[in-house]
């Protein structure tokens, strides 16, 4: 029997994903906006489970001891590594896509049960 796809996010995602709910909610007062980030985040989780090599591979340049994929989720880009002998998707950042990603994707960080 198969086992299924755990969801997993580093601290850095978590205080990324409250981050961005308040600021849609108590700093642009964007309601709606922040019920369909959270809606199209939840959709995405379901399908990592399915499908976790469906985001593209993450090349910034740097040599990186896991291969890292990339999502876009309306303006914000979701970095995530893929464990397969584990059956894990570890979530490691939730981004805007204007930041400069680079310093922010590391290589090692706590992960959290969802």
């Amino acid at each position: 029997m198969e086992r299924g796809i755990t969801i997993k996010f580093s601290r850095h995602a978590s205080l990324d994903y409250d981050r961005i709910s308040l600021y849609l909610t108590e700093d642009v007062y964007q309601f709606q906006a922040e019920q369909n980030f959270s809606k199209a985040i939840e959709a995405l989780l379901g399908n990592l489970t399915a499908f976790p090599r469906m985001g593209s591979v993450y090349d910034n340049g740097r040599c990186l001891s896991r291969e890292y994929r990339r999502i876009n989720v309306g303006r914000y880009s979701i970095f995530y590594v893929y464990l397969e002998d584990k059956a894990v998707v570890e979530i490691h950042r939730i981004l805007a896509g204007m930041a400069d990603h680079t310093i922010f994707i590391k290589d090692e960080t706590q992960m959290y049960d969802i």
